[in-house]
């Protein structure tokens, strides 16, 4: 219609660059370009210059003074080398600990299993002997870390520590930092009563020491480390998801 009414003709350069122009404004609201993995999209406007063979586009302004935007999480100051002393440790725990495995040999070496069995915890075997030393050895973890199954047999998949917490020190223990997820509970009143033979109840400190039981307000700093079941949520986190466990009623209701 336009060309046989004489109102725009092929022959006319000018008519031509008004054609490519037009036809870029239309290809350029469909261009991408990415840059350090983020897309961008180029809008062409309609303003765009034609004239002597040269066409410039003038693109819109952006809303926002930044043109490009990201989200990252925290980051994290740890050296090439520091990441290789994490490794070394984490490697020598796992080779003073593989032998636990057997659930047998933790037993023999003072490891009892101490409050429920819970899904992403499984079940924690505690050495007290170690716990009451309150020192770290990366060869002689506090607890070990095993997967209760439902048949009642163990898989080891990880190892932790506590170490002493006092009141309102909310410094956490430097070791595995800053990669570690040390961390600790509190128990509202009355606290948490604990037996040597795993067993737990909410008792005062008063009730709790006439029965011989180690009375917690808070616990102790703890840190797991799963060396054993790779965990989802990292090496070093509270919970790990692959995990299974199910709840020891039997080691939970001393005094009821």
């Amino acid at each position: 219609m336009a060309t046989r009414e004489g109102l725009f003709t092929l022959s006319n350069p000018g008519h031509l660059l008004l054609l490519a122009g037009l036809l870029l404004i239309v290809a350029g609201t469909c261009l991408r370009i990415h840059w350090t993995g983020v897309p961008i999209l180029i809008v062409l406007s309609g303003a765009a210059v034609l004239g002597a063979g040269r066409i410039t586009f003038a693109l819109p302004a952006p809303e926002h003074s930044n043109a490009i935007t990201h989200a990252h999480g925290n980051e994290i100051n740890v050296s090439w080398e520091h990441l290789r002393e994490i490794d070394r440790m984490l490697s020598t725990t796992q080779a003073a600990t593989a032998k636990y495995r057997d659930v047998n040999v933790a037993l023999a070496d003072g490891y009892k299993h101490e409050g429920p069995s819970r899904m992403g915890e499984g079940a924690h075997f505690v050495n007290r002997q170690i716990l009451d030393a309150g020192v770290f050895d990366l060869t002689h973890p506090t607890f070990l870390l095993y997967e209760h199954k439902r048949d009642w047999s163990y898989a080891l998949v990880g190892v932790g520590w506590f170490l002493p917490k006092e009141p309102r020190d909310d410094a956490p223990p430097p070791y595995f930092a800053p990669l570690a997820a040390w961390h600790y509970h509190e128990y509202p009143p009355p606290g948490l009563c604990i037996w040597e033979d795993g067993t737990t109840n909410r008792y005062d400190q008063t009730a709790c020491n006439s029965q011989g039981g180690r009375f917690w307000r808070e616990s102790p700093w703890m840190l797991h480390v799963w060396l054993y079941r790779p965990s989802p949520e990292g090496i070093f986190s509270m919970v790990n998801s692959a995990v299974d466990g199910f709840q020891r009623t039997d080691v939970f209701a001393k005094g009821e």
